[in-house]
């Protein structure tokens, strides 16, 4: 009981305090803005100008403890809004009173000490030394930005005050709390739902969903392109007509299986091309009969496994004997050559 005494005290003690330090700076703060509006009246009457600085000054004390106060209930917006009004009547009023420091302000405090004494004489010839001095031009700006803060400090004050006179919350109180918030939550957030659906899309969102729209379209025109080329390439591989290389192909390969020895000069006439043409069909040609060549001997029997199948008396004549290579006989050789000459006569 005696602690919530003391403490009572003591808030009581501090509230008085900062009431008297709140009429000290609204006196000198309203004095100086008031001198400045009637400098524009060239007017004796200061009551209009008093009251048209209390306007300013008081309205800004005003709002910082009622923000304060109630400062918990109140929305982020309207709390966001009523400090930047706050700030900026407290700014133009430091403003003014800054004027009013810099036209009053005294040369003599800008005089500093350096140390030294010089010699004076007063009017009676007493001499004495007096410290000698030398202005500080930097406190002609420093000064008067000291001497016209009163708002701001008033402001500082009123949030200090308010910090002294807070209490902690009861349970009770907590519980209120509590209660509020859930149910005011869903409402809160309904409401911005409405809004934002009643407000719409902003420019940046806007302009994001018009770009995305324009990059899927230019994908779909480039998709639609790509597609047309390969079926424009398929329909032409399809229409293009034979270029004869296979007709060709099978006509160097009758020439060589009947004329083995012919020239270059001679295939050249047979397929009526240019001799590096004939050339490059004869060289194809003759791959493709040494492939079919040695598939044909592959696929005959050994002829030793042939002399050892007659030997043993089993049937062979399913399995001809492989004839040697490079042996051929006389009138094999002599058809051979009249065949070549009648190629040539023709």
């Amino acid at each position: 009981m005696e602690v919530s005494k003391n403490s009572g005290r003591m808030r009581t003690f501090v509230r008085f305090v900062f009431i008297v330090c709140f009429i000290a700076f609204m006196y000198a703060s309203i004095h100086r803005v008031a001198v400045f509006f009637n400098n524009f009246e060239q007017s004796d009457d200061m009551v209009g100008s008093y009251l048209l600085a209390g306007a300013f000054d008081i309205t800004a004390l005003v709002l910082t403890i009622a923000v304060m106060f109630f400062r918990r209930s109140m929305p982020k917006k309207v709390f966001v809004g009523t400090w930047t009004f706050i700030i900026a009547i407290t700014a133009y009023s430091t403003f003014i009173n800054w004027e009013y420091a810099m036209h009053f302000q005294s040369m003599q405090l800008i005089l500093q000490a350096t140390g030294n004494t010089v010699p004076v004489f007063d009017t009676h010839g007493v001499l004495h030394y007096v410290p000698e001095m030398k202005p500080n031009y930097l406190l002609l700006y420093i000064n008067p930005i000291i001497a016209s803060i009163y708002t701001a400090f008033s402001l500082v004050y009123s949030i200090v005050a308010e910090f002294f006179g807070a209490k902690p919350p009861d349970v009770t109180e907590l519980d209120k709390r509590i209660t509020y918030l859930t149910e005011i939550a869903p409402k809160e957030a309904k409401i911005r739902e409405l809004e934002d659906q009643a407000k719409g899309k902003g420019f940046i969102e806007n302009a994001r969903d018009a770009a995305k729209k324009a990059i899927e379209a230019g994908r779909e025109v480039a998709g639609e392109l790509t597609k047309r080329g390969e079926e424009g390439e398929e329909v032409a591989n399809e229409e293009a007509p034979d270029d004869g290389e296979e007709s060709k192909l099978d006509l160097c390969l009758g020439f060589i299986n009947n004329n083995p020895l012919c020239s270059d000069q001679m295939l050249m006439d047979f397929l009526q091309c240019d001799i590096i043409s004939a050339r490059r069909w004869k060289a194809r040609a003759l791959e493709i009969l040494d492939e079919q060549k040695a598939a044909a001997v592959e696929q005959q029997p050994d002829e030793h496994d042939t002399e050892e199948l007659v030997m043993r008396g089993e049937n062979v004549t399913s399995f001809p004997v492989k004839p040697k290579r490079g042996r051929k006989s006389n009138a094999e050789k002599q058809a051979e050559i009249e065949r070549q000459k009648s190629f040539a006569q023709s």
